[in-house]
């Protein structure tokens, strides 16, 4: 989808020490709120159709910092490769706060489960239209890759994704969050903007990391 591993410079990046750029979201203990998306959950567990129950839930729990919650409802969903599960695995990765929680059995199974999914329209609208949450979803889980040690692992992530442009806004988003966070590696964010493939996305990010310069 985006560049190959190849043409890009992995050696010239440095380690990210994204702790260091955001505090991490500690757990929540809140004994009647859990109570009632427990048995929110287990009322919908078996249902056929309970996609939009699990959404809510998810969103529900990682607003009120129940990670595991959050977590059993998105393994919870009856249709696995629905929008909306595509949608809550998104939400869990695109904030760097939830990372510390998320198991290595969770990674593998978000990722097995969106490699396995087909394409659909996210449910929200930007200037370039609707793009594939499938896609989206990808562009997230190779993002915490990324910034985690795996780089050439976050592109093959993104090169199995459909819609070029939802991989580059992620692409774009991280620019930015580099020059903010770690304005010394500026020119790392160079490097990764050349993944970009969308000549506008590419044009709008140069243009904001000239801010930082």
């Amino acid at each position: 989808m985006s560049s190959s591993p190849n043409t890009i410079n992995i050696e010239s990046l440095p380690s990210w020490d994204y702790e260091q750029w955001t505090h991490t979201e500690p757990p929540q203990t809140n004994f009647l709120k859990e109570k009632l998306l427990i048995r929110s959950l287990d009322l919908i567990r078996d249902d056929a159709d309970n996609e939009t129950v699990c959404y809510e839930i998810v969103e529900k729990a990682l607003k009120a910092k129940l990670f595991n919650i959050a977590f059993e409802a998105v393994h919870t969903f009856s249709q696995k490769y629905s929008r909306g599960f595509l949608e809550s695995i998104a939400d869990i990765f695109k904030r760097m706060e939830y990372w510390n929680h998320i198991s290595e059995e969770f990674i593998s199974y978000s990722e097995k489960s969106v490699l396995e999914a087909s394409p659909c329209k996210s449910r929200w609208t930007n200037r370039y239209g609707c793009q594939d949450q499938r896609s989206r979803t990808l562009g997230y889980l190779g993002r915490y890759h990324f910034f985690t040690g795996k780089p050439e692992y976050a592109m093959k992530l993104w090169e199995a994704a459909d819609d070029c442009i939802a991989i580059d806004m992620v692409i774009a988003d991280m620019c930015e969050t580099i020059a903010k966070k770690s304005p010394q590696n500026l020119e790392s964010s160079l490097v990764i903007l050349d993944m970009i493939q969308t000549k506008k996305i590419k044009a709008e990010t140069l243009a904001i990391l000239s801010e930082y310069a």
